[in-house]
Parts: structure tokens; sequence; C-alpha cells
């Protein structure tokens, strides 16, 4: 276990570089003060917290990821945003961020009030990983509660006393 979590840390130490280089450029090329850049992850990674190991199930450890943005003037330099979010929401932030009206058809909540301090009304967030096992795996986060249908097996978790979801309730 401490061996690949040293690889994974050796990967994230390893986009780390990339990403400075990536910076770098952009100030060389005097872009960075006109560049929204954002990063983001498609999936988090598992190290035995639930007994598996890559990104098969959908707890905590593997549907929460990393989204860093950066849009000098226009958003706050350090903001920390702590509600959850969903991917689906980049879409609409980016739009927003642009100024350019967001399609009725497009999913998710923009973030932007969020990063200005607006409470975000709170949403269920959905998560699904059709091909794990040949089953179907979906989760369902609401409030305080993580419903996870796992197959044929359901368990749910009180993620607000449980953060770690090791006690199926």
């Amino acid at each position: 276990l401490k061996h690949l979590v040293a690889l994974y840390d050796g990967g994230i130490r390893f986009t780390d570089s990339i990403f400075k280089q990536f910076f770098n450029l952009l100030a060389e090329k005097d872009l960075l003060q006109n560049t929204l850049v954002i990063i983001t992850a498609d999936h988090g990674e598992e190290f035995a917290e639930h007994g598996n190991f890559l990104h098969r199930f959908l707890y905590t450890e593997t549907v929460h990821v990393p989204l860093i943005m950066n849009c000098p003037g226009v958003l706050p330099e350090g903001k920390l945003v702590t509600t959850p979010v969903q991917l689906l929401d980049l879409l609409p932030t980016v739009l927003d961020i642009l100024n350019i009206p967001c399609p009725p058809q497009a999913r998710g909540l923009s973030l932007l009030p969020s990063i200005q301090g607006v409470r975000r009304p709170e949403v269920p967030f959905y998560s699904e990983e059709p091909y794990c096992l040949d089953r179907l795996h979906q989760g369902i986060r609401s409030g305080r509660y993580f419903l996870y249908e796992k197959g044929d097996e359901i368990e749910l978790f009180d993620i607000q006393n449980d953060p770690s979801q090791q006690v199926n309730l």
C-alpha cells in the first residue's frame, strides 16, 4: 500500500511540475492575466479505504476530486468554497464567468455565486459507474446521507457523522 501511495504521489508531483511549466509559459506570453484556467479530474483513487484499489466504487475517495479555477480580475484569489459541487456545474460556471448565456438544456448550476459568497441551494448529487463488476453502481448524496446501490446490495451512510463511509446504516 505504501508503495502504491508513493507511486501516486510521484504522479502528483510530476503533474505539479507540468502545471508549473504551463503557468510559466502563460506568464511569459503575457496571457495569464486574461486566461481562465480550470484544473479538475474525472475521479479520485481508492487506496483500500473500502478494501479496493483504483477507482471502481463510488465512495468519497473516488468521487471527491479537485476543482481549481484561476481567472485574475474575475475570481478572487485564494477563495475556498467548501460546499459540494458537481462536475456538471462546470459548463454553467464557465459560461457565467465569460458572460455567455447558458443554454436551457445545460445541467448543473453556476458556481460563480458561491465563489462570490452567495449560499448555493442544496441539490442532491448523483454518480454512477455502469461497468463495475458487470453491475450498475449508482449513488446519490443528499444533505447528510449517501445512498449507494452496488448491484444487488444497498448501503446507506450518514456522511455528516461518518465522512469516510465505514458504517452502513
